[in-house]
């Protein structure tokens, strides 16, 4: 379970001391954790599953998916949580800015340029519209 704790911080970008205090443990107790020195007790297990959505047989055994099955909602839910304790400079944060400024004509092209992304091909920009002078 140590590795998959570990594993869980990671995916969220967390250092032992904010993931601890999520789930109100002390970055010591974190470590001690992740080293596989000490387990977590049952309290800790379950904020840990409600506070990341992850699906708690997976957490103990490695077994099934890590996460819980989420809907669309919890999923972006569970994101912007994340984005909420980085620091202003994160990637993903600003990216959401972003998309919050796109015009609603460009929301065709997005999603273009995502499902190529998404489907593994190259991306071939089309040519930018000439203006007309």
């Amino acid at each position: 379970m140590n590795e998959r704790i570990k594993e869980i911080r990671e995916y969220y970008s967390l250092s032992q001391k904010e993931f601890g205090e999520r789930i109100e443990l002390k970055q010591n107790s974190v470590a001690v954790v992740e080293r596989g020195k000490r387990n977590l007790s049952e309290r800790s297990i379950n904020l840990i599953c409600k506070e990341f959505s992850i699906n708690k047989t997976w957490l103990l055994t490695g077994e099934g998916d890590m996460f819980k099955g989420l809907t669309p909602s919890e999923e972006i839910e569970s994101f912007l949580s994340t984005l909420a304790i980085a620091g202003d400079e994160n990637f993903k944060k600003r990216l959401i800015l972003y998309l919050a400024q796109i015009k609603d004509s460009d929301w065709e092209a997005l999603e273009r340029v995502l499902d190529t992304l998404l489907a593994g091909k190259d991306i071939i920009f089309p040519p930018e519209p000439k203006s007309e002078q």
